[in-house]
């Protein structure tokens, strides 16, 4: 059996004492002249990107020359910066009929219906709302979902936080080399 083995250099860094985070481990690989990879582990999450057109920068330059935003789409691709907000569906639907009634969309009667409605979805999850479309669908029109109030993601938050601290982390290592 034929195998090919090449073999790069990782450098680990240890990142400790930040403050309400657990301590953050930092692989860097530079696999090649403008390309590298990173891995991130803090407490029990992991997250890897890597890029194979830097330009002249390492991948820790590379790294610390984007902002958080950036940089988390890329480490997790499925996280968003906000999440639906269930919650906040009753009040937001409130405010919405008022708002109807005052421009006189709709009529008192009709007014109080839909209100008295919304306590049949109090509470619920955001799931359970996807059943209560007749609800809904009158207050904020048949696609309902895309008036759907958000709230910022608490693991994007956690995930742009441990990327400050790898790029501060980042450049005090550069300074200390």
């Amino acid at each position: 059996m034929k195998v090919n083995v090449t073999t790069s250099t990782i450098k680990k860094l240890k990142i400790t004492e930040v403050v309400r985070l657990d301590p953050i481990d930092v692989m860097l690989e530079d696999t090649e002249p403008g390309k590298g990879r990173i891995v991130i582990c803090c407490y029990t999450k992991a997250w890897t990107a890597s890029w194979g057109c830097m330009g002249e920068r390492t991948i820790a330059q590379f790294f610390c020359s984007f902002d958080e935003h950036y940089l988390a789409k890329n480490l997790d691709t499925e996280i968003s910066a906000t999440i639906e907000d269930g919650d906040a569906i009753v009040p937001a639907a409130k405010k919405e009929i008022c708002k109807m009634r005052r421009e006189r969309d709709i009529r008192k009667n009709a007014a109080r219906q839909l209100w008295e409605s919304l306590d049949d979805i109090d509470g619920l999850t955001n799931v359970e709302l996807w059943t209560h479309s007749s609800i809904l669908a009158p207050i904020f029109g048949e696609d309902w979902w895309h008036s759907m109030p958000s709230r910022p993601n608490p693991d994007y938050e956690y995930l742009c936080k441990i990327i400050a601290a790898v790029q501060s982390g980042l450049r005090m290592d550069e300074v200390n080399s």
